[in-house]
This record gives C-alpha cells, sequence and structure tokens, in this order.
C-alpha cells in the first residue's frame, strides 16, 4: 500500500494499527539511544561592555549575544540591532545559546551560556590611563570583568 494511503487509512480511522505503531516505536527507540549523549555546560560571567565616555548606557533588559565576528562579541536586541561590542571577545568553538541581562545604567552584563563544551571569555584588563579607584568608591568595584 502507498504510504500516502496509508496515512490516509491511519489518518480517517482516528487511530494507528498495532502493527505500524510498534514498527514506529522502534524506530524511534532505534534513533534516540543510537546517537551518542551529549552533556550541555552552563556557565556564567560578568562582562564590559565596550563604551566610550559619555555615551548612553543601554536600557534594563535581555540580550542576546552575537559570535559571529571571531574578533568581536557583540550585546544585540532581540532582533539582532547590535546595541554595542564587548571590551572582549569570547571564543566559543561549540553550539551553544548566550543571553545576557543589563540592570539600568551600568555597562556591565549578567551572562550566561548553555551549550556544548566550554567556551573561553577573557576579562577585559583595566584602562593603564583610568583613575584608580578604591572599593567603596563612587563607581563601584574597580575589578576588571
Amino acid at each position: 500500500m502507498a504510504r500516502r494511503q496509508r496515512h490516509h487509512r491511519l489518518h480517517r480511522s482516528g487511530r494507528l494499527a498495532h502493527t505500524e505503531l510498534a514498527a514506529l516505536w522502534r524506530r524511534f527507540r532505534e534513533e534516540v539511544l543510537s546517537g551518542r549523549i551529549q552533556a550541555l555546560s552552563i556557565a556564567s560571567w560578568k562582562r564590559l561592555l565596550d563604551l566610550p565616555d559619555g555615551v548612553p548606557r543601554p536600557s534594563p533588559g535581555l540580550y542576546r549575544i552575537e559570535t559571529d565576528d571571531p574578533d568581536t562579541t557583540w550585546l544585540s536586541t532581540p532582533d539582532y540591532r547590535r546595541i554595542a561590542p564587548f571590551k572582549k571577545s569570547v571564543r566559543d568553538l561549540k553550539p551553544s545559546l548566550f543571553a545576557a541581562r543589563l540592570a539600568g545604567g551600568t555597562a556591565v552584563a549578567d551572562i550566561s551560556r548553555i551549550g556544548r563544551g566550554k567556551a573561553n571569555w577573557p576579562p577585559a584588563r583595566p584602562d593603564p590611563g583610568a583613575p584608580k579607584r578604591r572599593a567603596g568608591e563612587a563607581g563601584g568595584n574597580a575589578n576588571p570583568i
């Protein structure tokens, strides 16, 4: 019986015949169990956007991270509009999903990654010409991010 005719017969009856269901289930099990189980890793970082002095900070909210360009990692809107680059780029060779959350008035993004393998995202080094701040002074922590 042609596949299309069998499909119409099964659809009209409202249920699958036992032998066809068993064959479908067997095929599903073989496909699912024959593949290697891939573990996902979860990582998070705080990373600094590369925004010049005087440029307004992005609005608070949830953003995408674009890693298509090997030299620049971008903070982007959900519709892929690039907002700002990060000071340092991430190196991620495996399929993964990145998301960033920004609080209001800051250039530091809280970033999460879920994917296979591990990504390497070095922290930004402090600008040598920038004035040094002590902990507790206005401007927050002087640690590199």
